[in-house]
């Protein structure tokens, strides 16, 4: 689906909207970067690559403590019987 944007000043720069349906459809959020570029006439702005996230270990272990408290409190319906078609 098309959208019609204005192109607008603000300072010495031009701004244009992306819809926010554009941007999830190219997975951008705003704060991305896009390769501007002209083909033919039109406007193309892929995004450029976003940098890996590294995680440290202390971060990916945030609430591994409260997993075993988690699963002993689901223990019960894991192991009921089945009331319908479910596997």
């Amino acid at each position: 689906m098309p959208f019609k944007r204005k192109i607008r000043r603000q300072g010495n720069s031009a701004i244009l909207g992306i819809p926010s349906t554009l941007l999830r459809r190219l997975n951008v959020e705003p704060g991305d970067l896009l390769t501007l570029d002209v083909q033919h006439g039109a406007l193309i702005g892929p995004p450029v690559g976003r940098p890996i996230r590294r995680y440290t270990l202390a971060e990916l272990l945030v609430g591994a403590d409260q997993l075993a408290q988690l699963n002993a409190s689901v223990r019960e319906h894991m192991d009921s019987p089945s009331v319908g078609r479910e596997l």
